[in-house]
Order: structure tokens, then C-alpha cells, then sequence
């Protein structure tokens, strides 16, 4: 448990009484035996509307904290917002000993899946907050509440198919549609007239859906984006399999990742079929939550690292505990290396209490 009161402490008792397994509320972790063991994977998100606080945790591992997003009109701020977090949280892992065995995004955290495994030649410019400036068709995108065959039966019904795109396959629960902002307003009436509550996107890009096509070599160009063989194994969501190992057909790969829709329901089930049994969450919890949505009853452990409200320390620590409970490979004691100056040295003689 994080941080143990004698309340919470009750609350322990009381759940492990009941021998059903319990991921993390009330600052609780409980599982009655070692689930099914498997690889383990570092999942990088794409944009998101909450923003992980990681300046203290930056602070502790020497390096500079992740920057707000600085041009809303640029589309590629937002996602180097991102990567740098997810990149922080990926470093952190490693620190504690916890290192993956495939690393995979969504959306652009793909390309910052592929930096963190070395399968870009030269990230320079992608990282680089001032090089601004790539060109993008004006689309919109909006999120709804539905699996993908659902959504395109909508696009059909209503003669938006040809316009208006699936961008996005992300779970039974959850489908992006993108086009011109007119015709996306469109669909989300026709589904207010359903009873759907779909949500509009704060971003603007055209990325993932064939109307990017004009702008693929021009930006290939301008982020001077090349593949090459990643030095670990990173999943695409472009076709639901690893990365080739050659610098052309990664390249390749990369380029289709512009035009083609993601597919993060299909990933994650090939993942799961592959043996990947943990998923980690190096943000606020969105893509966590997509996996529960996908994977449901299967055997499986997801768990964020990050969070809005809490310092990213704290968040870590409570990640760790979620994954130790779950019989994977670390150890409590390992926070020490990244705990707050002053940390609770209740907390992982707890975890070795539950181990007796």
C-alpha cells in the first residue's frame, strides 16, 4: 500500500480477507496469487488532456522537466510535450530496474517509442521545440464512444465516408474519427441525434488518415524522420506487428504511419497473443484505461505511472507497488533511489509485510 495509515491498513485487512484481486484504489494492491507471468511492455501516449506533474522527479534524475506546450497552432508541440514525459518515466523504469521487453505508442508517442529504443537515425529535429512550421491539412478530430465498425455504419449512413475518416481504432469502447472541420461537426450532430456524446479534439493535423497523403514527403523532410534497426523490439500500430529490423522497411513503416489509421485495439490483442501480460503507462492513465477496455477479464496488469494531481515520485511509487504486487521483477526497496527528500520509510516495509 502507499503511504499506510492504521485506516488504510483496515482497509487492507479487509480486502485481503475477501481474497478478490484489487489494483490500486484507496491506495491498496492486493492480488491472492501470482498471475499468469509474461513480457512485459512500455506503452507511450500519444496527446493527452491531463498533464502529468514531473518536475520533482526530473529534478531527482538530473534532468530538465518537461516543458509546456508552447505554439498551439504547431501540431507537433502537444506530442513533444509528451515525449519528453514519457521519455522522463522511461528513464525512470530503468532506473528502478524494471526494463521492458517492447516498447509501443500511440500515435505519435510511436515515434517516441521508437527514440527510446534507437530505431530513428537523427531525433533532432523532432524534439526540437523551435522547429516549427510543418504543413498540415485543416482536420479536426473527434472522439466517440464506440467501436470502429460502429462508427463507420455512422460515416456511411450519413455520405461522410468519402470525407471523414477513422483515424483511430482504439477499443471496443473508443473509435477518432478525422476530416474537415465542417463535416466532423456534421457527424457529431448526427450522433447527438443517436444519444452519442462524442468529444472534439484540441488538435489539428490530419495525421492517420489518407488526407495526409500531400504532406507525407514534405514532412518526412522537415522532421528528417529515418528509421533504422530498433536496438529492442517496438510494436507499430500501423500494422499491429513489430518494427522490421531494416532501416528501409522501418522507414517505410514510419511513412504509412501518416496516411494509415491507428490501431491500438489490434496491437494490444497481438501483443497479448504474443505473451505481453504487463503494459505500462508512461502518462496520465489513457492508454491504461484503453487496455482494460480491450482486454477485459484476460489475464493481464496495466498500470500509469504518471498523474495530474500527484507529483511524479509519488505516482511512481504507487506504480512500482502495483507492479510488485503483481509479482513482476523489482523490488519496493528500489524507490529509494528516486523517493522525495524526505520519503516514508513505512512504505516498503509494508510490501514485505504482505509478502509473509
Amino acid at each position: 500500500m502507499a503511504n499506510p495509515t492504521p485506516e488504510r491498513m483496515e482497509v487492507a485487512a479487509r480486502i485481503a480477507a475477501r481474497g478478490v484481486p484489487h489494483d490500486g484504489p484507496r491506495g491498496v494492491w492486493f492480488t491472492p496469487s501470482p498471475p499468469e507471468q509474461g513480457k512485459c511492455a512500455f506503452l507511450f501516449p500519444g496527446a493527452e488532456i491531463r498533464r502529468p506533474r514531473l518536475g520533482e522527479l526530473a529534478a531527482q534524475l538530473g534532468f530538465a522537466p518537461p516543458g509546456d506546450i508552447q505554439d498551439t497552432s504547431d501540431p507537433l508541440s502537444e506530442g513533444r510535450r509528451v515525449t519528453e514525459a514519457s521519455t522522463l518515466l522511461d528513464h525512470a523504469l530503468q532506473r528502478l530496474g524494471v526494463n521492458p521487453d517492447a516498447r509501443m505508442g500511440l500515435s505519435c508517442g510511436e515515434w517516441a517509442a521508437l527514440i527510446a529504443a534507437g530505431g530513428v537515425h537523427d531525433a533532432s529535429r523532432i524534439l526540437d521545440r523551435n522547429h516549427v512550421g510543418l504543413r498540415c491539412p485543416d482536420c479536426v478530430y473527434l472522439a466517440v464512444p464506440r467501436d470502429a465498425q460502429a462508427l463507420h455504419a455512422v460515416l456511411v449512413h450519413e455520405g461522410l465516408q468519402a470525407r471523414v475518416f477513422i483515424s483511430h481504432r482504439n477499443s471496443p469502447l473508443q473509435s477518432i474519427a478525422c476530416g474537415p472541420p465542417p463535416d466532423v461537426e456534421a457527424l457529431r450532430c448526427a450522433l447527438a441525434t443517436q444519444g452519442i456524446a462524442a468529444t472534439p479534439l484540441d488538435v489539428r493535423s490530419g495525421f492517420h488518415c489518407p488526407a495526409y497523403e500531400p504532406y507525407v514527403d514534405e514532412a518526412l523532410a522537415f522532421l528528417g524522420l529515418r528509421g533504422r534497426a530498433p536496438l529492442q523490439e517496438v510494436w507499430s500500430c500501423v500494422n499491429a506487428r513489430p518494427f522490421p529490423e531494416d532501416p528501409d522497411g522501418c522507414t517505410r513503416l514510419i511513412r504509412r504511419s501518416f496516411t494509415e489509421p491507428v490501431d491500438f485495439d489490434k496491437t494490444i490483442r497481438n501483443m497479448h497473443a504474443a505473451g505481453y501480460r504487463t503494459f505500462i503507462d508512461l502518462g496520465c492513465g489513457s492508454l491504461a484505461q484503453l487496455i482494460g477496455e480491450i482486454l477485459a477479464c484476460a489475464p493481464h496488469v496495466s498500470t500509469a505511472l504518471a498523474h495530474h494531481s500527484r507529483d511524479g515520485a509519488s505516482s511512481l511509487q504507487r506504480a512500482v507497488l502495483a507492479l510488485w504486487t503483481s509479482h513482476r521483477d523489482v523490488e519496493p526497496d528500489a524507490l529509494d533511489k528516486l523517493s522525495p527528500s524526505n520519503p516514508d520509510p513505512r512504505t516498503s516495509r509494508t510490501c514485505h509485510e504482505f509478502q509473509d
